[in-house]
């Protein structure tokens, strides 16, 4: 009974120095600051001071979304940590910040400062002021194994102090006609420059913008205005030299109505001479083209008794004809004398 007794009593005893010995004090949470100017890079340090074993920490970050845009974050070496940005809820940074542990063991978050920095764009748009990094739901714990929850002594929240003029950038015009952006960008003190694209959309909308919408405007104040062409019109294709039935079917492949125009001609009958409107024309509303085609040479025979053309054959017989004659006349005349 007294062995009992001393082994109750011993537990009890240890208990009490385990948990004194693992009592957590609170630690203290801070944002840092920093200063910049628009379309500038700034880093914000989160400071933590330990205040007992602290093995995991899990807190967000409020921001102007608008006025700052968070890149990859940098951690202290020996411990893992993410900082994430919320995409539900933009202008949210969600942090988490845990040590590696054995399951067993309390592995304390070091008391570094800063333990993480977060680099933050400053928009070229932000207007000179404080830009307010809120710590919000904040919850740390003792051991990532069996957690108990620790709530921090003090957090204090960060800012990033804009200053100086905001960069002028390239408004978005896309979408609009290119009188309406022409005067948008002239009365902003830009100079314009057109640049013609094939486009499915209306001639003369606005498809973009060198430099896009957003970026800072260039040094020369030069902006490319890139307008749509419109839906590039069909042409009359070249048809000439082929036969007409080939011709036929390419056009009517093309949606077209085909009308033919017969020509005295030397080329062989049936051959494309021409079109319609000519090629490379666009193709009229009516969506017909008329083919010139060959009938061939003139055959037709002379009216009634008209005297006959002689042909090159008769020629050439009657000129021999008339040589030989005149050979024998000019024997017979010698053989007179």
């Amino acid at each position: 009974m007294q062995n009992r007794s001393r082994l109750f009593f011993a537990s009890i005893f240890a208990g009490l120095l385990w948990n004194a010995g693992s009592a957590v004090a609170a630690p203290d949470l801070a944002v840092g600051t920093a200063n910049g100017k628009p379309g500038d890079v700034v880093k914000v340090g989160l400071n933590y001071t330990a205040g007992g074993n602290v093995a995991a920490m899990d807190f967000e970050i409020k921001y102007d979304s608008a006025k700052l845009t968070p890149g990859t974050r940098e951690a202290v070496a020996g411990f893992p940590n993410q900082v994430s940005a919320n995409a539900a809820t933009p202008g949210t940074l969600k942090v988490l910040v845990k040590t590696n542990d054995d399951g067993a063991k309390i592995l304390p978050i070091p008391s570094a400062s800063p333990f993480v920095t977060i680099p933050f764009t400053i928009a070229a748009n932000a207007v000179a002021g404080d830009v307010v990094l809120t710590v919000a739901n904040v919850t740390m714990s003792d051991n990532a194994v069996s957690p108990a929850v620790v709530n921090p002594t003090s957090v204090t929240n960060g800012k990033v102090t804009v200053g100086g003029d905001p960069v002028q950038t390239v408004p978005n015009v896309v979408g609009k006609s290119q009188a309406e952006a022409e005067n948008t960008l002239k009365d902003m003190g830009l100079t314009v420059v057109i640049q013609e694209v094939d486009s499915d959309q209306p001639k003369g909308t606005v498809l973009g913008t060198i430099p896009e919408a957003g970026q800072p405007i260039p040094a020369d104040k030069k902006v490319t205005l890139k307008i749509s062409k419109g839906v590039p019109q069909p042409t009359v294709p070249s048809v000439v030299g082929k036969s007409q039935a080939e011709a036929e079917n390419t056009l009517k492949n093309m949606g077209l109505t085909v009308v033919i125009q017969e020509e005295v001609n030397n080329q062989p009958k049936g051959t494309v001479l021409g079109t319609i409107p000519e090629a490379g024309q666009p193709i009229p509303a009516d969506k017909k083209v008329t083919l010139r085609v060959s009938k061939g040479p003139d055959v037709t025979p002379p009216p009634a008794g008209a005297a006959a053309v002689p042909t090159l054959s008769e020629w050439a017989l009657a000129l021999l004809v008339l040589a030989i004659g005149t050979v024998v006349w000019m024997r017979k005349s010698q053989s007179l004398s």
